[in-house]
């Protein structure tokens, strides 16, 4: 909702499907602008189609373009702490390649200074977050499916997430869908800023406190410095109880059981700690009535 709210151009009674391609997670979400907000009619995700899986898919082209001149180097890192260098210097050749591409037809990047050019055109992106794009698309179309919406009844798909910085994000869309685009000025924070402009105009989140039932007074016990452990109640929450029964044990810190006692007749109203709570002395454990 927060992304939705982020989108321009926002008319009462729109359907938008918010695509989220994110840095880790795909997430899509089906909303309807209202006049007092916004109505998330449902949402979706993927765990494993993001910007990591872009760079893990650029990576194994890069070990398999560059296999020639990447075998020695692999046979150099003769110990796991250099394996390890060589595998994160491959993933920020990647990664350098994929911002390349957002700006540029082609790219060009080197590991090493003395290793040649990895090379790759926007089109060879393209081709390999293929499979990435095309899952995302199903799941807009399930989510679609699953909300009883055709796709035409939707105005518009938000473009947000810092991968949709891809060319190939919008041109799937365009091809996939054939729904009008919005874009946001910053993809990375739309989130963000959605859910600021969401917050300044919902306005104060109040909540009104609740009056105690007459007669009703708070249950609470003097204990050692140290505390005591909750053990259980012995009194169930709408039971009666007479002045001195126990209404429940615990165990001190020199484990000890004592019961704690009801200091007039009433009935047990609610309990506010749970068995293996940590309980201090005057603090209000539960609520009873006088009966």
């Amino acid at each position: 909702m927060a992304a939705a709210r982020a989108a321009p151009e926002q008319r009462r009674g729109e359907l938008l499907l918010v695509h989220d391609f994110g840095g880790g997670t795909f997430d899509t979400a089906l909303v309807r602008v209202e006049d007092d907000g916004h109505t998330v009619l449902g949402y979706a995700a993927l765990d494993d189609c993001g910007g990591r899986d872009v760079d893990a898919a650029l990576a194994a082209a890069v070990d398999r373009d560059a296999a020639e001149w990447l075998a020695p180097l692999r046979d150099s890192a003769t110990d796991q702490a250099g394996a390890l260098r060589l595998r994160l210097a491959v993933g920020d050749l990647a990664r350098g390649v994929k911002h390349q591409l957002t700006d540029t037809a082609e790219a060009e990047e080197f590991l090493l200074p003395s290793t040649p050019a990895f090379k790759l055109a926007r089109r060879g992106l393209a081709d390999l977050v293929a499979p990435l794009m095309e899952r995302t698309v199903t799941c807009c179309r399930d989510l679609l499916r699953r909300c009883g919406v055709d796709q035409s009844r939707v105005h518009a798909v938000v473009v947000v997430g810092g991968s949709s910085r891809m060319p190939v994000v919008t041109d799937t869309l365009n091809s996939r869908l054939g729904l009008p685009l919005r874009h946001v000025p910053d993809p990375t924070l739309a989130v963000v800023n959605g859910a600021a402009a969401w917050w300044a105009a919902s306005g104060a989140r109040v909540l009104p406190p609740v009056a105690m039932p007459k007669g009703a007074h708070p249950l609470s016990w003097e204990l050692p410095p140290d505390g005591a452990t909750l053990l259980r109640w012995l009194v169930r929450p709408g039971k009666k109880y007479v002045k001195d029964t126990p209404l429940a044990r615990v165990r001190l810190a020199d484990g000890t059981l004592w019961n704690l006692t009801a200091h007039s007749a009433g009935k047990l109203l609610q309990t506010h700690v749970e068995p293996g709570d940590h309980l201090v002395g005057g603090r209000w454990l539960a609520v009873g009535v006088a009966s």
